[in-house]
């Protein structure tokens, strides 16, 4: 063996073994490094998705008030053409409390409109999209539907507690929808009142019973 040859043998029996480039502290780093960008990627994702969750929510404030006006304009007609019909007089009275409060919630909107988008109240249905007017009208018809079913089939104050405390528990999803979407303390202040004022007759007309 020459010198050369001894040098070289030397030079790889002293050379530490690594596994890659870099070594275990290489693959550690590298893999740190990764989780970072993963995780930073990861949170980039779920805040542009909150950002857009209340960007829309925030957005669609006029059209949800706007449907919450029809909604309420609905169902007050309705409630009133079957109220005479209702043989309990503690659901009479729950009825017109139901009324009043819905025409105290149409009365606020209109004023809020009329103030904030420079509108009239009958101009509210046309500015909703066709498909949510169907859907409206659908809701109305069938409401309608099972309270006259109800009357005929002898059932009319049953039927007629259920379905208020139904509607009212979707004017109250509606209400709060809107009013945690906006920033406006003004239409946040008569929707928060309504809300409650619901909520207390929601209680009272969902433990209606024919046998009281």
């Amino acid at each position: 063996m020459n010198k050369q040859e001894y040098l070289n043998q030397i030079s790889a029996t002293s050379r530490p073994v690594g596994t890659a480039k870099g070594g275990k502290f290489g693959k550690i780093l590298s893999s740190k490094i990764t989780m970072i960008v993963v995780g930073a990627i990861a949170l980039f994702i779920v805040i542009g998705a909150i950002g857009a969750i209340i960007g829309g929510a925030k957005g669609n404030v006029k059209d949800n008030l706007f449907s919450l006006k029809v909604h309420a304009d609905n169902t007050k007609n309705v409630i009133d053409d079957y109220l005479g019909k209702v043989k309990s007089s503690a659901l009479r009275s729950d009825g017109s409390t139901l009324s009043s409060l819905l025409a105290d919630l149409n009365g606020n909107i209109e004023g809020y409109v009329t103030e904030k988008y420079n509108m009239k109240a009958n101009e509210i249905e046309k500015k909703l999209n066709e498909k949510k007017i169907e859907q409206l009208q659908l809701e109305k018809d069938d409401l309608e539907a099972s309270l006259f079913e109800a009357k005929i089939n002898g059932n009319l104050d049953r039927v007629y507690a259920h379905k208020m405390a139904y509607e009212i528990s979707l004017i109250m999803a509606e209400e709060n929808q809107i009013a945690g979407a906006s920033n406006d303390d003004s239409l946040k202040g008569f929707l928060s009142n309504n809300y409650t004022s619901l909520e207390n007759l929601y209680n009272k007309v969902d433990s209606f019973s024919e046998a009281k």
